[in-house]
């Protein structure tokens, strides 16, 4: 006569090897088809343009005059600049810039934008596109480590973005509104 005990596992055993063929016929055991390296999930882009579909963009800073760069009528770029000027490689740069912005994180709409300079941004852009969409993006604070900004993209959360494209934008900005300096006229010398 056979054990209540031995039964017991007999029964057990024999429910583990149903479970078992079953998971085997579900594909639910088949790990080699699964990867060893983990997945990271991918953040969204901060902002897509085209060059061809932008027809104003406005850089405000504080405590210093906005520079408007618009497209003219015949399809060239103008600067608010007197006798600055802008070219389709400045406007195909910024945009790329624009473009490579990396988030690098997504923080949560509830924290104070104060903490983060966005209530008075150092930087904020309006772009404009030709359907008349608008765009506005504020740039705060440098993070603890200084190596990002805290940026908003219209009324979305803010986020953490890379800090090398927004000062490449700047900078192509800025050298765009800064006029030539005139060469001086050749003298003659004696000699």
């Amino acid at each position: 006569m056979v054990k209540k005990s031995t039964l017991i596992l007999l029964i057990i055993a024999a429910v583990l090897v149903g479970a078992y063929v079953w998971l085997q016929n579900q594909g639910s055991l088949d790990f080699s088809s699964q990867s060893d390296e983990p997945t990271a999930t991918p953040l969204p882009r901060f902002i897509q343009l085209e060059a061809s579909n932008l027809v104003s963009l406005k850089l405000t800073r504080p405590e210093q005059e906005d520079l408007l760069i618009s497209k003219t009528a015949n399809g060239t770029w103008q600067i608010n600049v007197p006798d600055a000027s802008v070219t389709e490689g400045n406007i195909t740069q910024i945009v790329a810039e624009f473009n490579a912005i990396q988030v690098k994180q997504q923080l949560s709409l509830d924290l104070d934008l104060a903490s983060l300079g966005l209530d008075n941004p150092q930087y904020s852009f309006t772009l404009v596109q030709g359907d008349g969409t608008q765009h506005l993006i504020k740039i705060g604070s440098v993070n603890p480590l200084n190596t990002d900004y805290y940026a908003q993209l219209d009324t979305n959360a803010p986020v953490l973005v890379s800090q090398g494209s927004i000062d490449n934008i700047i900078n192509i900005i800025e050298s765009a509104a800064t006029p030539p300096t005139p060469t001086p006229a050749p003298t003659a010398t004696d000699g």
